[in-house]
């Protein structure tokens, strides 16, 4: 009889335990999400900004070359 209270006792807490430790895995792939959805942002627009640069380079060079 104890060997059974003790059995649905450690049965428990061990799902206790689980269901920390999968709030706190499920709230820190939710946060490397968004870091990482903002980091892709930020990159597209670094990309966007390069290429806006290099357009305009390339147009004031073909003006300077038409003087």
């Amino acid at each position: 009889m104890k060997k059974l209270i003790l059995l649905c006792l450690v049965f428990v807490f061990s799902n206790t335990f689980y269901a920390q430790t999968a709030k706190e895995k499920a709230a820190k792939a939710k946060t490397e999400k968004a870091a990482a959805k903002k980091e892709k942002a930020a990159e597209a627009k670094a990309k966007k900004e390069a290429e806006k640069a290099k357009k305009e380079a390339k147009k004031m060079r073909q003006q300077q070359k038409r003087k």
